[in-house]
């Protein structure tokens, strides 16, 4: 098994200078697609993450069209996790659903 640490790539400071800072404008020049990434580019790449994403839209929408969803905690369902990857809620994220009229 091989397993390769996405965080560390990310966070990796001879790849990106200061990668803990929020810094968008980092990604307006070219840079090797091996050092960011979000769906593992190169000739490994997820074949069907196109599909994929266009049904979770799908779906999303259509859930969104037809129910309500607000957090059961309200602002602290925002805190993201210390060192998940993908970016994940740190506590969960309880929501209350309910039907629109």
């Amino acid at each position: 098994t091989i397993f390769v640490n996405i965080k560390a790539i990310h966070w990796n400071p001879a790849f990106w200078p200061a990668p803990a800072a929020y810094r968008p404008e980092r990604f307006e020049q070219p840079f090797d697609s091996f050092r960011f990434l979000p769906f593992i580019n190169g000739p490994r790449n997820c074949l069907g993450q196109y599909l994929a994403l266009l049904e979770s839209r799908i779906l999303l929408s259509l859930l969104t069209q037809r129910f309500v969803f607000e957090p059961v905690h309200g602002a602290a369902a925002g805190r993201t996790h210390e060192y998940m990857v993908p970016v994940c809620p740190a506590d969960g994220l309880l929501m209350r659903i309910t039907r629109r009229e």
